[in-house]
């Protein structure tokens, strides 16, 4: 849906215009306009995600009545049923790429896609830097054999979660960001690995100084202390990079499959615990509400989650070769190390478990197969049944309702959410009241796959000449210079534009185009949005319906390398369309932008 903004003077589009972007000057005639198969929820509908397996295989050719809903123990009744599965069979939907003139672009989909999109995290704020270029090398590898049609997207975690590249199905661009100096390995709050036996050391040269047992103790709770503030540091960073993912990927339909690579998971969801052999000293914090309510924001959002744990086969640090404690003389030590080493690490898989098991994920742990865990995701998110409800307890208190899923026949491994708020501010959210064009800005996010409801062509070339300096094109009037001034010509199939027929034949409606411009941070530059009424006489409608409607638009984009969004939206049927172009804007331009395909 999108907004019904105020409307411009009426223009009549009259026979005889020339258009500059036909629409069918290709090699190939367009699809026709079909809404997109979907169901119209509002938030009193809990949709659930199934992942249904048989020792590592799909199981495919469930019914409705195979499933058995319950919400708290209650049985609830299944009001869609929906099986979405990986199928050579659609291979007749493929098209080959259309023919377009330089600088020309076209969200006309060339290929079957799968029914969900996959983030591929990397999480350098909680790995060690070796094993950041360990995942780099794996995602690397895997992406070069990446199958057709699966969307996917690069997200990284340091000081911020940062988009890296936006969703795609073409290996290129993917390969391409990894190997930017964006992907290289950045500054983690995590300890390193040296720095336990640093602290050992300082502690064996106090005791061998003559410390006393105070002065001991004291600097242990220094170092415990450090400990659990840079670990409080972590863990908030972490979840609020989770919970900006889950609003990000809400507006996108569909399961996303959030893979999450990461060298420690630092969240523990046990009480805290004591540091063995001090009754006093605290070293673990408990995070279970935090995580629990970041984990309930994603699965309302529909993204499954997948933590991998990169560090693979853990070995004690004890057995390492950079362990330097002589433990042949302290045998109560090397129990103290290494029931921390299991504690800590007990904690982790517990939480990789919980976080995997509440949004219908899956966790990977103990295991250095990283790229099958990939493939493992990727395969989940390919083959799924998505069921819905309407909650027989229409009570909206706050409180946390319980989902479980049965098979009626079968012994099969399901994956799924397991539970949700019953929030009743929630339930009064429905598509009416998030605004008319909620829709239409989620889709016009930076990096968010193209919508493909209104097929379009688009032109970007430089302007000429260039005008002199005066009022910036676009709403963003502080954009600072020096900027280039963009001609956006768009030519959309009129047959996905709904209108309405007038007694004197005129073909009347109107449409919503915007064009953004972001960084490579997902930082809004500049946009300019048009309403564009529509009045096409009977005369000129079949030249419309054959080339295409003809829109026009000018921006200012600063120098440097800028993602331009371009999106159309009919507010009668809420269709909307949406292409991401990267460019590389040059401070002198002569004639035309340089993009990159």
């Amino acid at each position: 849906m999108c907004a019904n903004v105020s409307v411009l003077p009426r223009i009549l589009l009259l026979s005889g215009v020339a258009l500059l972007l036909p629409v069918q000057s290709r090699q190939q005639s367009l699809p026709a306009a079909q809404p997109a198969t979907a169901f119209k929820a509002t938030a009193r509908t809990v949709i659930v995600d199934v992942v249904v397996d048989d020792g590592g295989k799909p199981v495919r050719g469930l019914k409705k009545e195979d499933f058995n809903l319950f919400e708290d123990g209650n049985p609830q009744t299944i009001a869609f049923f929906e099986p979405h599965f990986e199928d050579a069979t659609h291979s007749d939907a493929i098209l080959r790429a259309p023919l377009l003139p330089e600088n020309t672009y076209s969200n006309m989909p060339v290929s079957h896609v799968a029914d969900s999109v996959t983030v591929l995290l990397l999480d350098s704020l909680n790995t060690y830097t070796e094993d950041q270029l360990y995942v780099r090398r794996q995602m690397i590898q895997y992406l070069k054999t990446l199958p057709p049609g699966r969307r996917i997207a690069i997200f990284t975690l340091g000081s911020h979660l940062r988009l890296l590249q936006g969703f795609g199905s073409d290996a290129t661009p993917l390969l391409a960001a990894l190997n930017s100096k964006q992907s290289n390995p950045q500054a983690t709050l995590r300890a390193q690995k040296d720095d336990a036996f640093k602290d050992r050391e300082v502690l064996d040269m106090l005791a061998s100084g003559g410390a006393t047992t105070e002065t001991l103790d004291a600097y242990k709770d220094f170092m415990a202390t450090s400990k659990a503030f840079q670990t409080d540091m972590r863990v908030d960073l972490t979840l609020e990079a989770l919970q900006e993912m889950a609003r990000y990927l809400s507006g996108i339909p569909g399961r996303k499959n959030l893979i999450w690579f990461s060298g420690s998971f630092p969240i523990n969801l046990f009480p805290a615990e004591k540091e063995p052999g001090h009754n006093n000293r605290e070293v673990s914090r408990n995070y279970t509400e935090k995580v629990h309510a970041t984990a309930s924001l994603l699965a309302a959002a529909r993204v499954a989650v997948y933590p991998v744990d990169v560090r693979g086969v853990l070995l004690a640090p004890m057995f390492t070769a950079a362990e330097k404690t002589d433990y042949g003389n302290s045998a109560k030590r090397f129990k103290d190390d290494n029931t921390a080493f299991e504690l800590e690490a007990g904690g982790e898989h517990n939480t990789m478990d919980q976080m995997a098991k509440d949004t219908g994920g899956r966790a990977v742990y103990e295991s250095n197969g990283l790229k099958e865990a990939m493939e493992r995701a990727l395969d989940d998110g390919s083959n799924f049944y998505t069921l819905a409800y309407t909650p027989a307890n229409q009570k909206f208190d706050g409180a946390l309702r319980k989902i479980e899923v049965k098979i009626a026949d079968g012994k099969y491994q399901l994956s799924y959410r397991r539970d949700y708020f019953a929030d009743e501010d929630n339930a009064k959210q429905g598509p009416a009241s998030q605004g008319p064009n909620s829709v239409f800005v989620a889709a016009m996010r930076r990096g968010v796959p193209a919508a493909t409801q209104i097929v379009f062509d688009v032109r970007v070339v430089a302007a000429g000449p260039q005008p002199p300096p005066g009022p910036i094109a676009g709403e963003n009037a502080a954009l600072k210079g020096p900027v280039t001034r963009y001609a956006i010509d768009y030519a959309a199939d009129l047959r996905a534009i709904e209108l309405r027929i007038t007694p004197k034949g005129f073909h009347e409606g109107q449409v919503l185009m915007v064009t953004a411009a972001y960084d490579s941070d997902g930082k809004l530059l500049n946009a300019v949005s048009t309403t564009q009424p529509i009045a096409i006489g009977p005369e000129a409608y079949a030249q419309f319906r054959q080339n295409g409607l003809q829109l026009h638009q000018l921006i200012d984009l600063p120098k440097g390398h800028v993602y331009l969004r371009a999106g159309i939206c009919d507010p009668a049927s809420g269709r909307i369309g949406t292409l991401e172009i990267p460019l590389t804007v040059a401070t002198q331009v002569s004639n035309s932008a340089s993009a990159t395909r």
